[in-house]
């Protein structure tokens, strides 16, 4: 029997190295070839699959910013947005959406072929600097690196963060770019430190970058990691070993001085200057402004740093003012934003052309600001139990465990790594885990399907470090098995390695329904169908005004007008599927869109005063650019008709209401919630100067509801309104007619189905024939099944008509339309939830339950649906409880824990009548006391009815004249509904009766605003 060879031991001393310095060219040309056949294969994978037209996320507006140099939501992305424009005049062919959908292509194929570079040179830097790699032949370490950067390089190409959004027309793709170009050339620079073109160019490519998603921010973590360990590792007798360090944290906190800077003077007023309103201040008096600690701070240490660096000659300060300068260049790409603003562009979101706007649009001023998500919650386990999740569900779980092989290879192997090894490994591993951990705590993702999905996109750079890894772990894999058994022919192995690029089928096909968007007309077809919806309805009329609520439902008509509409027949889209020879005719500049919830906006409502009504810029008339600093005038005028602003909007304006009028809709909602219990999503508060601030989505829509309502009375004379409705605006449902797939605002209030049953036979007949037709059609397409975006977006649409129904209380047709919305998208919230609360009205509570349950199947992590369970769970358990309690209350009416307890009950059930009946009940019993008033109106208040309980308290006042704390819950109440006059005397009345509630009312916050009246002062004043 043949004995088998004693393995090797792994000699102690590091392997041997060849420099990274001895060719002239950093990459070989086997790199370059490489990545131009990845290039090629994404590039042949991303064009197939290309959306053919706008989709229904952000395109709509993004396209519509990048075609017509304009500014998309916040923040903005300047980079992404300027290159877009540049772009679409390098392809003057297609349709708009498809020649920046081509970008996207392109963007996405460049990036897999630079990452290709990077794996290929950075699996051989390994090999070349590890124990393992020492036996291998050179050839083999070329072969193999090749080939498994190849692997690692597609497999990452067809995870969805990259393929999805290479093939649709957003930034995106761009921000997936950025992050590997920026580890590119750190990598180029870790390797050759002594060449600073790397670290210019990576300071430039990474400024570029964070002016077009803020995200990449966390980059800066990593590279200030990689750029240390190329330090400490480095020579200890080498005074510049730190040199490219100091300098790159030099143009940072140049950078963050100027940023400081730029905010406060943004902060300051329109006619203000920095100088007058900050610095002066601070010179003269002292650090009275608040930007001054950070300043001195940035600024200081940007200062401190040079210093130190020159004084003991650890940094060059030419190259360390050089790379200020071109990092700052970079970040002045935000300079876009107020210069394509000041143009008037039909994309304009925030208003950058103003400080307000400016800051609002780069500070993410309309979103929810940033909540950290720590560690010591359960959400945050659940984040990352998601996150690895969706992680390994890209790469597969057996393959994803050679992500832990650089780990496990720093910690066994760490004295015989060579210092190139050691330092990438450390910052490949540091980059993964800032991308994902640090991620998830600045962003805080949500939990449900939708979110999920939605968070897939932030987390691309994670997901790149893990490719990086993963290939590493296999390249280190083989070596270490090559040397273990050395009999195992290296070359054979070098050959079979090829073999390793059949796991890119693993991202390809768990990825590819999601990620193929070939022959996806749906975003094309929901704004062509606004439009021109065709199945018996008239085309909208012209000059008509479209308020659009959703994103797709206001981005998509936007670039339908602003876009599809401005190229030439040729170039327009003829879509198969929808009215083929309507298509090239599309033109439909004369319709007004206006996005009804952001109307409180001051900023959006700016713009679209630009846009359409009587104020709007024109240089031909200048008193309507008063309002613009001299250079923003001399700009419009010069880009008018260069970039068509000229005939960019409808010939004729409309009234749009001005800032004074905002604010008094503002004051108007206030007034109206002064009668009545705010809600869960109404927060309504004052500062201290008296200024009213609304929060939460049902305030703010409540005062959007304000400002459509005066644009429709003021405009509907001469002009047709659409709706494609996104919250609910009460005040639109009498005027509400299906139309297509959206809706109609008739000039005058529709008759009900009982007083003209004709007209709602019909309504009901051309809808259902309607709807009818466009799910069978889109059911049988795989491309809508595989599509979540156009399940969502058109099961939206049709609960939007079916709320029509169930306004008119006509409800077999409202539960067909909600229930035709389910079999559209059955995980929608939308259907489910405006379907349970039909069930709800009639007294279904056990149909409600089983279709929100139903829903929590398919979306388990969903908080609200889980609470919507909960609150119908208790709803079955008091309509098996009222029974009883009714038959207790009818012979025990004087006993007022029943009360509450039936009251309550009442209150699930939302039986607000019966709940009035059994208080007045209990008061009408004789003998009642003054507390027992008190209780009874304390308990309504609990229900939401405060009307009701003011009537109670004034009625105890009547029957205890001689009670203070009757006239004192009638002045909190009265105060509470605006009828300050008579709170005012109520409280009075009770301070006469009982002088010691002075003190008490003027520490009580429950008095709010009335507390700032000068007659409220003066009672409570002390005596």
């Amino acid at each position: 029997m043949k004995q088998r060879p004693p393995s090797p031991k792994p000699s102690p001393a590091p392997a041997p190295v060849l420099p990274a310095t001895s060719s002239r060219f950093f990459f070989t040309w086997q790199d370059w070839v490489a990545a131009v056949a990845t290039f090629l294969v994404a590039f042949g994978v991303y064009f197939y699959c290309m959306s053919p037209e706008v989709t229904l996320q952000d395109s709509g507006e993004l396209v519509t910013g990048a075609f017509h140099f304009g500014v998309p939501h916040p923040t903005g992305y300047p980079t992404w947005t300027f290159l877009g424009w540049v772009w679409r005049h390098l392809v003057p062919f297609g349709n708009p959406a498809w020649r920046l959908g081509l970008f996207s292509v392109v963007t996405g194929a460049t990036l897999v072929g630079i990452l290709t570079l990077l794996m290929t040179r950075s699996i051989l830097m390994l090999l070349r600097n590890c124990s393992w790699g020492a036996a291998l032949e050179e050839p083999v370490k070329n072969g193999l690196s090749l080939s498994i950067g190849t692997m690692a390089s597609l497999m990452f190409a067809f995870n969805r963060g990259v393929w999805q959004w290479a093939c649709v027309p957003e930034m995106r793709a761009l921000n997936a770019f950025s992050y590997v170009a920026t580890t590119c050339l750190l990598f180029a620079w870790m390797m050759r430190p002594q060449h600073h073109r790397y670290l210019y160019t990576l300071l430039l490519v990474w400024g570029l970058s964070l002016a077009n998603h803020q995200t990449i921010i966390i980059m800066l973590f990593p590279i200030v990691i990689g750029m240390w360990m190329v330090g400490f590792f480095g020579d200890p007798a080498d005074r510049l070993r730190y040199a490219n360090l100091m300098e790159f944290g030099f143009a940072c906190f140049v950078a963050w001085t100027a940023g400081v800077l730029v905010n406060a003077w943004l902060l300051t007023g329109p006619n203000d200057s920095l100088w007058n309103a900050q610095i002066k201040t601070v010179l003269l008096f002292g650090p009275k402004s608040k930007p001054l600690p950070v300043v001195l701070l940035a600024g200081g240490s940007a200062a401190a740093l040079l210093a130190l660096g020159i004084h003991q000659r650890m940094l060059h300060w030419p190259r360390a003012v050089i790379g200020a300068v071109i990092f700052l260049g970079a970040l002045s790409m935000y300079a876009y934003m107020p210069v394509a603003a000041s143009t008037n562009p039909p994309m304009n979101w925030g208003f950058a052309a103003t400080k307000q706007g400016f800051l609002h649009a780069i500070t993410r001023g309309q979103y929810e600001q940033i909540r950290i998500s720590w560690p010591t919650t359960e959400k945050f386990w659940i984040q990352m139990g998601l996150f690895i999740q969706a992680l390994l569900k890209q790469y597969g779980w057996i393959l994803g465990v050679f992500a832990v092989v650089p780990a496990l290879a720093l910690w066994n192997d760490w004295k015989r790594l060579q210092s190139r090894a050691r330092q990438w490994l450390i910052f490949s591993l540091a980059a993964f885990l800032i991308a994902w951990i640090g991620l998830i705590f600045i962003i805080n993702p949500e939990i449900d399907k939708v979110n999920q999905e939605i968070n897939l996109k932030f987390f691309v750079g994670a997901h790149g470090f893990f490719a990086m890894l993963l290939g590493y772990g296999v390249a280190l894999t083989l070596a270490w098995g090559l040397t273990r058994w050395p009999q195992i022919p290296q070359r054979r192995v070098m050959q079979g390695s090829w073999v390793g690029l059949a796991c890119v089928a693993i991202p390809f096909t768990v990825n590819r329904a999601a990620c193929d968007c070939h022959g996806q007309d749906f975003g094309y077809q929901f704004g062509y169908r606004m439009f021109a919806p065709g199945g018996g309805y008239e085309p909208m009329e012209k000059d008509a005004v479209l308020f659009g609520g959703t994103d797709p439902g206001r981005f998509v008509p936007t670039y339908m007008i602003f876009c599809e509409s401005f190229v030439g027949p040729r170039q327009r889209y003829r879509d198969p599927w929808c009215d083929p020879e309507g298509g090239p005719k599309f033109d439909r500049r004369d319709v007004y869109i206006i996005t009804q919830n952001a109307l409180a906006d001051s900023t959006y409502l700016s713009y679209i005063r630009d846009h359409y009504d009587h104020s709007r810029p024109d240089p031909n008339k200048p008193a309507t650019l008063e309002k613009f600093d001299p250079w923003q005038r001399a700009w419009l005028r010069f880009a008018w008709r260069p970039l068509h602003r000229h005939v960019m909007y409808p010939r004729e304006p409309i009234r749009i209401p001005t800032e004074k009028e905002l604010s008094l809709a503002f004051q108007q909602y206030v007034n109206e919630t002064r009668g009545r219990m705010l809600n869960p999503e109404e927060e309504v508060t004052f500062d201290p100067a008296g200024r009213v601030s609304v929060r939460g989505v049902a305030g703010v829509m409540a005062i959007n509801g304000i400002l459509t309502k005066w644009i429709f009375d003021w405009n509907k004379d001469k002009h047709a309104f659409y709706v494609e409705e996104s919250y609910v605006i009460p005040w639109m449902y009498p005027y509400l007619t299906p139309h297509g797939n959206i809706m109609k605002i008739n000039r005058d209030i529709v008759p009900t189905p009982q007083e003209n049953p004709e007209l709602w036979a019909m309504i009901v007949k051309r809808d259902k024939a309607y709807w009818d037709d466009l799910c069978k059609q889109f059911l049988a397409r795989p491309e809508f099944r595989r599509s979540t975006d156009a399940q969502r977006a058109f099961a939206k649409l049709r609960s939007a008509i079916g709320g029509i129904y169930a306004y008119r209380r006509m409800i077999p047709e409202a539960e067909y339309a909600f229930q035709q919305a389910r079999k559209l998208c059955p995980d929608s919230p939308e259907a489910n939830f405006r379907l349970a609360q039909l069930y709800i009205e009639q007294g279904r509570i056990d149909d409600a339950l089983a279709v929100i349950k139903s829903l929590l199947e398919l979306d388990p992590l969903n908080p609200r649906i889980r609470q919507a369970v909960d609150q119908m769970e208790n709803m079955r358990r008091a309509r098996n409880e009222i029974g009883a309690l009714e038959a207790q209350w009818r012979t025990n009416a004087n006993h007022f824990p029943l009360l509450v307890q039936l009251a309550q009950t009442y209150a699930r059930l939302g039986q607000i009548p019966q709940l009035l009946a059994a208080c007045q009940t209990y008061l009408s019993q004789t003998n009642r006391t003054a507390i027992e008033y008190l209780n009874t109106a304390q308990m309504l208040i609990s229900a939401g009815q405060i009307q009701p309980a003011l009537a109670i308290v004034q009625t105890a006042t009547q029957h205890f004249p001689q009670d203070p704390q009757v006239w004192y819950a009638a002045a909190l109440l009265l105060g509470g509904t605006g009828q300050n006059e008579l709170a005012l005397s109520a409280l009075t009345h009770a301070i006469q009766l009982a002088p010691a509630l002075r003190d008490q009312a003027r520490t009580d916050p429950r008095f709010g605003p009335l507390a700032r009246h000068p007659r409220f002062q003066n009672i409570t004043e002390p005596r």
